[in-house]
């Protein structure tokens, strides 16, 4: 949970940082000091998911389509859950592999996204699915 926290301290001075004592004759001797603290507790309204994803195919148009269909199958998953998810794609590699004894022998795409939801009851259906799809669950993080 994340707390929301504030202060408000209140020093009855005059305006334009007028003197003290000439404070204190004008309220006959009387200075007022006040602080006050507040503190509210505030539970999440939204979380934001982390997904990776890697295929991996003999040619590098192979190796991105199959990431590609992963990634819409995610999307179209989690906007079947919450039609008002944002899914972020934040990073896209294409890469060669290799075999033991260096030579290439195919390509490989990995992918990062980023679901931001505020369907919190349903985060565990979600993230096991994702899983069931082939993504890689990396973390969540809750916020307000």
């Amino acid at each position: 949970m994340r707390i929301k926290s504030f202060k408000v301290a209140a020093l009855a001075t005059t305006l334009f940082a007028m003197p003290l004592a000439a404070l204190a004759e004008d309220n006959n001797g009387a200075v007022i000091q006040m602080c006050a603290q507040g503190q509210e507790t505030i539970a999440p309204d939204m979380a934001d998911l982390t997904f990776s994803l890697t295929a991996k195919a003999a040619s590098r148009t192979a190796a991105a389509d199959k990431a590609n269909q992963m990634q819409r199958d995610a999307s179209d998953f989690v906007k079947s859950r919450d039609s008002a998810a944002k899914i972020v794609n934040q990073s896209y590699q294409t890469s060669q592999t290799y075999d033991k004894n260096n030579k290439p022998n195919g390509w490989q795409v990995s992918q990062n996204m980023l679901v931001k939801t505020q369907n919190l009851k349903d985060l565990d259906g979600i993230t096991a699915k994702l899983q069931e799809l082939g993504l890689i669950f990396s973390g969540v993080n809750f916020s307000v």
